[in-house]
């Protein structure tokens, strides 16, 4: 049986796709802007320079340097300058920043979660856990900001801030019980204890030499 051995491009070529495809997408929607609005509007050029630093940032990630923070940060400013981009929009004039807030949330959810692959290449708690809760919260704010629920989130605030402390408190007081037990360490995992070891021993090699 013959096996076939897949060729891979080079990095220096995967380099250049990686920017065209950045090229493309950026391209896209400045193209999109102008073919829904009036032939007299201008391009926001503040949404612009948001999605082009962001871009940036993913490139450098992504190729010059490999860090989940640059990479969460630049995928977060590029999704705000899309966003910011077509909420210039003739079709979204009516809507305020009160209202669009919570997708801030949202996208920050939707960040760890993507930053959570790019660094482990698979689903893990120390990332995803932070994501799901933020999600969930953006997801509530909306329901007000957008006036889903007949009553505004201070009244709720006012009236259920006790249970909501108790709840965050015994969420607290749980995870620290729980970690007292053996062989349990979540919200980490013990890939995370070996990456943190690998760590702290290149960093003592490295002052040693």
């Amino acid at each position: 049986m013959y096996h076939l051995r897949m060729r891979k491009f080079a990095n220096s070529t995967l380099n250049i796709l990686l920017a065209l495809g950045v090229v493309l997408i950026l391209s896209g929607l400045f193209c999109a802007f102008q073919l829904f609005t009036r032939p007299d509007e201008q391009l926001p050029l503040i949404s612009v320079l948001i999605s082009v630093a962001g871009a940036i940032l993913l490139y450098i990630s992504l190729v010059i340097r490999a860090n989940a923070f640059t990479f969460f940060a630049g995928l977060y400013v590029f999704l705000m300058g899309a966003v910011s981009f077509f909420i210039t929009l003739e079709a979204f004039q009516n809507v305020s920043f009160r209202h669009l807030w919570p997708f801030l949330m949202l996208i920050c959810a939707a960040c760890l979660f993507l930053t959570c692959l790019y660094k482990y290449r698979a689903v893990r708690s120390v990332y995803c856990l932070p994501a799901l809760v933020i999600g969930a919260l953006g997801g509530v704010f909306l329901l007000f900001s957008f006036g889903i629920l007949r009553f505004s989130f201070v009244e709720f605030f006012s009236k259920w801030w006790p249970l909501i402390s108790i709840l965050a408190g015994g969420s607290l007081v749980f995870l620290f019980f729980y970690q007292q037990t053996p062989n349990n360490i979540f919200p980490f995992e013990s890939e995370d204890s070996a990456d943190f070891t690998d760590e702290v021993q290149r960093t003592s090699k490295s002052k040693r030499g």
